[in-house]
């Protein structure tokens, strides 16, 4: 369900520049092929917020699963 509505903001995301905003809020927005072609480079703030993300979510589990008890 979640890889759905992700999928379906990008394509809200795409059709007006308006909510064009919404492409930084799912990874579909991350890797348009066409644009990376037609440019020739990535768009280094999408790299820059998809790190974070993936930065901040590795801190949430290593917090979360420290309190856990394992053993």
């Amino acid at each position: 369900g979640v890889a759905a509505i992700m999928y379906f903001l990008q394509l809200i995301g795409n059709i007006t520049e308006k909510l064009n905003f919404l492409n930084y809020f799912t990874p579909f927005g991350f890797c348009i092929g066409t644009q990376i072609i037609a440019d020739g480079k990535l768009d280094l703030l999408k790299i820059a917020v998809g790190m974070a993300l993936l930065a901040a979510g590795i801190t949430a589990a290593y917090l979360k699963y420290t309190k856990k008890d394992l053993q």
